[in-house]
């Protein structure tokens, strides 16, 4: 059965951010995952993107094939995953231009895998193409723009 993509549902990302090199989890996840980015991040962490190689159809497949790559790490890749100091799965939507609204969310299950893995979840919306700075993406609700205390403060997760 092939399940529908949600109107504006993009990805799961799984941000990882350590005070130790994350390159061998990247090894052990190999082609289960694409890396968007693996380096350095904020005051000398090591900050790791990535996500599903599948290009899953809903959150909930997204984020269960990153836990089962977490679940298979080898006990020396779950030492490292386990001492991270941040570990999120973050849902991505896309505000559509014209859409009164995006809806997603996680089964409780999946939450439950998340938990036990020791990681939270986030949920990051973006301005569809045709939106632009402080117009709503449903032309009907005003879009506030950030605090710079809160934008600071978000910078600083990374």
């Amino acid at each position: 059965m092939i399940t529908r993509r949600p109107a504006g549902f993009l990805n799961v990302d799984l941000e990882i951010v350590s005070s130790r090199s994350l390159e061998p989890i990247v090894r052990e996840m190999g082609k289960a995952v694409i890396v968007l980015y693996s380096g350095p991040g904020k005051g000398g962490s090591h900050f790791l993107n990535l996500e599903d190689a599948r290009w899953s159809n809903t959150p909930d497949a997204a984020a269960v094939a990153l836990c089962s790559a977490v679940e298979r790490l080898s006990a020396r890749g779950r030492q490292l995953w386990d001492r991270a100091r941040r570990k999120e799965f973050n849902v991505g939507c896309d505000l559509i231009d014209g859409e009164r609204m995006v809806q997603t969310g996680l089964r409780r299950q999946t939450l439950e895998r998340i938990v036990a893995l020791g990681a939270t979840v986030g949920f990051t919306c973006y301005r569809g193409e045709k939106s632009g700075p402080g117009r709503a993406a449903n032309r009907t609700q005003p879009i506030g723009s950030e605090s710079k205390g809160a934008a600071r403060a978000a910078g600083s997760r990374r």
